[in-house]
């Protein structure tokens, strides 16, 4: 198909990118974040393509129980603290006009406003990408999928810690839930049309 174009963006359709404003200072965090950065040229240019038609990015990302922040000052501990979490966040730094929804959970339709945005919004096709695939991106795309919203999550912006828990992860999203799994890269437009 031809690349999409803000004339030709399908209605309806939003990018939630997961959990890329990131420290990993958790157990297993330094090979998620060696994904999450191997991920990033691929979903920055998906967030690119959303952007060029007009369509809405939103970020959703745990506030890591910081019950008083917002997104920038996750994106400013992710600069002060340098290295890949500092590689990832500068090449997806929220723009103004993308949306920001701060996350309790792993799901980020649960507990947050999240929803009411696709509501609002009309949106019934949600872009799923980020990390951890096997964890709030698989928890997002269980509950876009219980909504009734068709999901595409492309295995290509989705990271994990290892590849077994991807090849596990994508086998029950394309198998269980239906949703497509195609790469970002095998599809010129905002959502798969197959």
């Amino acid at each position: 198909g031809q690349p999409v174009t803000r004339q030709t963006a399908p209605a309806g359709t939003a990018l939630v990118i997961v959990d890329m404003f990131n420290l990993f200072d958790f157990p297993g965090g330094r090979a998620l974040a060696q994904q999450a950065l191997a991920i990033t040229p691929a979903l920055a240019a998906l967030r690119q393509r959303f952007d060029d038609a007009g369509a809405p990015v939103i970020h959703a990302n745990d506030h890591f129980c910081q019950w008083q922040g917002a997104l920038p000052e996750l994106v400013e501990q992710c600069r002060r603290q340098g290295g890949t979490s500092w590689r990832i966040a500068r090449q997806l730094l929220p723009c103004p006009h993308h949306h920001q929804i701060l996350k309790p959970r792993h799901s980020a339709l649960r507990d947050t406003a999240l929803e009411a945005l696709l509501r609002q919004r009309r949106i019934n096709a949600v872009v799923i990408a980020g990390a951890a695939g096997d964890s709030c991106v698989l928890a997002t795309a269980q509950d876009a999928n219980m909504l009734g919203h068709r999901v595409w999550v492309p295995s290509d912006t989705m990271a994990t810690r290892t590849a077994l828990l991807k090849h596990s992860t994508l086998a029950l999203l394309r198998h269980s839930l239906k949703v497509c799994v195609r790469s970002s890269v095998s599809c010129t437009s905002l959502f798969p049309r197959d």
